[in-house]
C-alpha cells in the first residue's frame, strides 16, 4: 500500500448526514451552554456537554476524513452517494486486505483525534468563567 492511496469507506450522503449531526451536536452544546450560563448554574452542570461535543466531534471527525470507525471496525464501506439509511450501521464488505488494514489505523487515529480535541474543548468550558 502507497501513502498516497485513498483511503476512505463511507461515500457522499454518509459524509452529509455526518456534517448535519456533527454541526447539530454543536449547536445543542453551545445553546445549552448558554441556557448554564444564563441559569447561574455550577461549573459542574457544564459536564453535561461532553456527551454533546463528543459526538459532535467525532461526526465532523468522520465527514472530514470520509472514513466511518464503527465500519472501518467491522471491515465493511458505504460508498453511495445517496443517504441510505440501512447503510448507516451496516455497509458492504471490504475484500482488500490492504484498505482493511489501512482504513482500522485511520480509526484509531482518528479516535485520538476527538479524544484530544473533546477534552481540549471540554477544558476550555470548564475553565471559562459563568
Amino acid at each position: 500500500m502507497t501513502e498516497n492511496m485513498v483511503c476512505m469507506n463511507i461515500g457522499r450522503g454518509q459524509r452529509q448526514l455526518r456534517y448535519v449531526s456533527g454541526l447539530v451536536f454543536a449547536l445543542i452544546a453551545i445553546g445549552l451552554d448558554v441556557l448554564i450560563i444564563s441559569l447561574n448554574l455550577g461549573h459542574g452542570w457544564r459536564l453535561v456537554l461532553l456527551p454533546l461535543i463528543w459526538l459532535g466531534t467525532f461526526s465532523l471527525l468522520e465527514a472530514i476524513q470520509k472514513t466511518c470507525v464503527q465500519l472501518a471496525g467491522r471491515n465493511e464501506q458505504s460508498l453511495d452517494d445517496q443517504l441510505i439509511i440501512s447503510k448507516t450501521m451496516r455497509g458492504d464488505k471490504i475484500e482488500d486486505d490492504n484498505l482493511t488494514r489501512a482504513l482500522r489505523k485511520k480509526a484509531r487515529t482518528m479516535t485520538m483525534q476527538a479524544v484530544v480535541i473533546t477534552t481540549t474543548v471540554m477544558v476550555l468550558v470548564l475553565i471559562f468563567p459563568a
